[in-house]
């Protein structure tokens, strides 16, 4: 008998009789724990590829679920579907275009429902700016329940050739900010070196800054302790 409850958004998992979420030939649970985190992966068609590659590594030491959304609407769904497991509040990875303040379709944090993780990471562009007071890393700690957030003052974007690599820079490994989105935001033109993914915390207070490149987000969350 699995002891272990479950917030119940998996149906294999509602049954105290259930064991490994009904996968007995993949998975093994002597406890009657599950000893990996949960991670939910939501990525638009453009970040597909990206998506593919960070989760065939993540799936070594999480539970991964992967979801391709196309609109505002699909993204929503799936943000209303995010629970934890055993091991608590799930990571999230948001794999999607953005502004510094906007997710692809003018989806705002405050938008979604509230949400408990323990670890987000925003690869989108500019989503931790600097420069920019209200941009998505600040919003998602003040709107959610959110241990810590990596997101990018800079462009997120994968270098051509390379596999899964996470990094913020500009094109062809760059050095230029999102000007146009300084421009709207502050009114005038900047353009500078970007600072690289940024940890936030559940405060929206910037921590450090934790590197520009990765060669894949497993590498990156085992950066963060995760």
């Amino acid at each position: 008998m699995d002891v272990a409850r479950n917030d119940g958004d998996l149906r294999a998992i509602l049954s105290l009789y259930g064991y490994v979420e009904g996968d007995p030939i993949n998975k093994v649970d002597p406890t009657g724990y599950s000893s990996r985190r949960r991670i939910f992966y939501i990525h638009g068609k453009h970040q597909r590829n990206h998506a593919r590659r960070n989760v065939n590594r993540l799936q070594n030491r999480f539970i991964v679920s992967r979801h391709d959304v196309r609109n505002a609407s699909a993204f929503r769904r799936m943000w209303e579907s995010i629970r934890g497991n055993n091991r608590g509040n799930p990571i999230v990875v948001v794999n999607y275009h953005s502004s510094p303040t906007r997710l692809q379709g003018g989806i705002a944090a405050s938008g979604l429902q509230r949400r408990g993780i323990n670890t987000l990471l925003l690869l989108t562009c500019n989503g931790g700016h600097n420069d920019v007071r209200n941009n998505l890393a600040r919003q998602f700690a003040t709107s959610h329940n959110v241990g810590q957030i990596v997101a990018a003052d800079g462009l997120h974007r994968r270098l051509r050739g390379t596999r899964g690599e996470v990094h913020a820079g500009g094109r062809n490994g760059g050095f230029r900010n999102n000007a146009t989105q300084v421009i709207n935001s502050h009114g005038r033109s900047i353009a500078r070196a970007p600072r690289g993914l940024q940890l936030w915390d559940r405060n929206g207070n910037r921590i450090r800054n934790v590197g520009m490149r990765y060669p894949s987000v497993d590498v990156l969350l085992s950066r963060v302790g995760r």
